[in-house]
């Protein structure tokens, strides 16, 4: 699997010689294709998107001169995961909420390579309606608004939220109101 043989499965076989006492074992090897990663394909997505998610990938293309020096480019199970969950928190944070992300593999033409298709649905742009305050006494509207993260039409992102969220709770914890 480290050498990027993701589909590598191994079974063995026990042979019992009773006259001596001795067990023979055979380790069967099915090595599967190999995980050179040729090309990462998107779907669904703009250059620019596709650029600011490539840059965000841990799952990178097979150099030939580079590769072997820094393992990238090699299938990697764990890393297409959290790729999965990156390019989730990216859309979702461009104001997409819904948006699903789907990986899939194939081989290449090229023996010894495959393909990463990434297919992402966007679903609907949310963006920010009207923020209000309520039951704010020690510090006014504007103090408040000076920590918030986002505005009136701006896209949603869950990240600004918490870091609003976090902002605002600094504000008030620094008078002793945890």
């Amino acid at each position: 699997v480290k050498e990027g043989f993701f589909e590598a499965s191994l079974e063995y076989q026990t042979t019992l010689n009773p006259e001596c006492n001795e067990v023979d074992i055979n380790i069967i090897i099915c090595e599967g294709r190999a995980g050179r990663i040729k090309k990462i394909i998107f779907s669904g997505l703009n250059s620019c998107e596709k650029n600011e998610i490539l840059d965000l990938m841990v799952t990178k293309e097979y150099n030939f001169f580079t590769s072997w020096i820094t393992n990238e480019g090699t299938y990697n199970e764990d890393a297409i995961a959290q790729d999965q969950f990156v390019i989730l928190n990216y859309l979702q944070n461009k104001g997409y909420a819904d948006a699903r992300v789907n990986i899939e593999v194939s081989e290449a033409a090229q023996k010894n390579r495959i393909l990463i298709y990434i297919h992402a649905d966007k679903g609907d742009l949310y963006q920010i309606g009207n923020i209000s305050f309520e039951g704010n006494t020690l510090f006014d509207d504007d103090e408040i608004s000076n920590r918030i993260l986002c505005s009136t039409g701006s896209c949603y992102s869950p990240e600004a939220i918490r870091k609003t969220i976090e902002n605002i709770t600094t504000l008030y914890g620094k008078w002793g109101y945890i």
